[in-house]
């Protein structure tokens, strides 16, 4: 990718749609939500975080099913407790962890009112709605990009959260470079908006490059008000804001 087309780069078209409203409940984010996508990503999430509880159950309960008509023994149980601890505890962590991002995807929703929201289900609903890897995809006045298993197979990084923000909420974006171990494993886009905070809204590995540029390409064309590009002055100018 050639970086230098999205340095110092700033957008001051008018801002052609803007719907003013206020932010609502997450039982109200919950229940206004109709598009199937939208639904099924979250229930995916939530059904996650459940299946993870509920395998600890099992586990725990387990032994106290299979030990019921033996004579109560502590060490019996203790032992088990000892060679069940590891797996708990990483089926604790999972399941706290897509209990996180179910959490996050409602806070994600609920900056947006009535007004927003259905407009941008309307537009996600119709034909008019560019696709990206990752979950990502535009529609003529939004971005919404939902919960994705398959970028980098990495549940826990932030990048994997859900997005969904007006063209005119986005106030800055820049490419931004992933590495393992000092080894850089693909590259991607990341945005910010004082009302929608920071998103990694996609991920590439070098070969899908053509996707990233094209995405840029779009929200140059979009974004009213977003500085494009990466330098210390405007991470500066951003983090005051923040």
């Amino acid at each position: 990718m050639n970086n230098q087309n999205y340095n110092n780069q700033s957008s001051v078209m008018p801002d052609i749609f803007e719907i003013t409203g206020k932010k609502v409940s997450v039982i109200r984010a919950i229940k206004r939500i109709t598009n199937k996508s939208i639904k099924g990503n979250l229930l995916k999430i939530a059904l996650a975080s459940f299946s993870m509880f509920a395998i600890m159950a099992i586990i725990v309960l387990y032994p106290l099913f299979i030990y019921r008509e033996i004579k109560f023994d502590h060490r019996i149980l203790m032992i088990q407790a000892i060679k069940n601890f590891i797996p708990l505890f990483f089926l604790f962590l999972l399941g706290i962890n897509y209990l996180g991002k179910t959490i996050d995807m409602l806070s994600r929703l609920k900056h947006l009112s009535d007004e927003d929201y259905a407009m941008l289900e309307t537009e996600l609903s119709g034909n008019r709605v560019t696709k990206y890897p990752g979950n990502l995809y535009l529609t003529d006045n939004y971005i919404v990009r939902l919960f994705c298993y398959e970028e980098f197979k990495d549940l826990y990084h932030k990048r994997n959260r859900a997005f969904f923000a007006k063209y005119s909420d986005i106030d800055w974006v820049y490419p931004t470079v992933f590495k393992v171990n000092g080894i850089e494993k693909g590259t991607g886009a990341t945005v910010w908006g004082k009302n929608v905070r920071k998103a990694v809204i996609l991920t590439v590995k070098r070969n899908n490059i053509d996707s990233l540029n094209a995405l840029f390409n779009h929200l140059q064309q979009k974004c009213p008000k977003a500085t494009f590009g990466y330098s210390d002055a405007t991470k500066e100018r951003f983090r005051n804001l923040m």
